[in-house]
């Protein structure tokens, strides 16, 4: 069965989520890190994806903490609860990852590891393929990018700005710019649209995400503790992640005039 075939019948189940899916509650004051669901560190024979996100709702046990076989419906839930993430974009988060890493309607969390279906080059915190020998990406942040990102900030607030001086700096890297690098458009859109993901997931009243709350989920992949969810949907990411897209394009089209001109 093709990836599309399965992503067919998956949307085709849209009326039954709609049917019978119970909503969480709505945002509270409550903390997501609670003793409710304590921190555990992945195991060894633990599955885990290059997506600190997910990582972070097994090790809290709000998806199985082996990370194995983890349906649909889970990964819409737990991204509902914990995140506050939208019915219709956490379907879509879910149902694409599945039909594109999965068997059938589940998937264990190292399927994400698959080179250039979701996971790409140029990740914030991971590193290329090519820099681990593949040929399945780590599914283990690199603390010295995570600290690197850290650095760029006024060490109380990670900015989008932050985040976008680190990306293009891991594009150049990696060699990427306007035209070449990503196998497709639409990988290249969902990698820079992952910077907007941290700002929904993370930022609250501060002109960033806390450095503390970025370490804590970004490099050891745990909620940190006082962190409360906030609702977010899919047009607030894609608008505000095409943005961010538009300029890092503009960004590698003024290095390559510079370039030219030297």
């Amino acid at each position: 069965m093709t990836p599309m075939t399965r992503l067919s019948l998956a949307a085709g189940r849209v009326l039954y989520i709609r049917r019978h899916y119970q909503s969480p509650p709505p945002a509270r004051n409550l903390d997501m890190a609670s003793t409710s669901y304590p921190f555990v560190a992945a195991g060894p024979d633990d599955s885990r994806s290059p997506c600190p996100a997910l990582n972070a709702l097994a090790n809290h046990g709000y998806l199985p903490h082996d990370g194995k076989n983890i349906s649909v419906f889970q990964l819409i839930s737990a991204l509902r609860e914990v995140y506050g993430v939208s019915l219709p974009f956490a379907f879509g988060l879910a149902a694409g990852g599945v039909a594109l890493c999965g068997k059938g309607f589940k998937l264990n969390l190292g399927d994400l590891c698959k080179h250039n279906a979701i996971e790409h080059d140029a990740s914030l915190v991971h590193r290329d393929v090519r820099e681990t020998g593949g040929p399945l990406a780590t599914n283990k942040p690199d603390m010295e990018l995570v600290k690197a990102i850290i650095d760029l900030s006024d060490g109380k607030y990670v900015t989008l700005d932050n985040l976008i001086k680190a990306k293009l700096a891991r594009e150049d890297q990696a060699q990427i710019d306007n035209t070449h690098g990503y196998p497709n458009k639409l990988l290249r859109t969902f990698s820079h649209g992952e910077l907007i993901l941290i700002m929904e997931l993370l930022q609250r009243d501060g002109p960033g995400v806390p450095v503390e709350w970025f370490r804590e989920w970004i490099g050891n992949e745990r909620i940190p503790e006082g962190w409360t969810k906030q609702g977010f949907g899919f047009w607030q990411t894609h608008t505000r992640g095409k943005k961010v897209s538009e300029e890092i394009q503009a960004l590698h089209n003024e290095s390559a005039k510079e370039r030219r001109n030297k």
